[in-house]
């Protein structure tokens, strides 16, 4: 939930597997744009059993939990 995560900003992957189900709708997204920050153009996102439907990511989804920056 900080501001900022002290990681580098140009990573190829991100596994978040069943975390976000813990926070309320407007944290998913918080932190979800937080770590879109950090993927390199073209690096993913892998989920658990977190849902998506109702944010609004700049990303595309490759397949069920896996999304891509675009």
């Amino acid at each position: 939930m900080a501001s900022s995560f002290p990681t580098d900003r140009d990573v190829d992957i991100i596994f978040l597997r069943n975390v976000l189900i813990y926070f309320e709708k407007a944290d998913q997204a918080a932190v979800i744009s937080r770590l879109i920050d950090h993927l390199r153009p073209g690096g993913y996102l892998l989920l658990g059993t977190e849902s998506m439907v109702g944010t609004s990511i700049s990303m595309r989804q490759v397949a069920p939990a896996v999304f891509q920056k675009i």
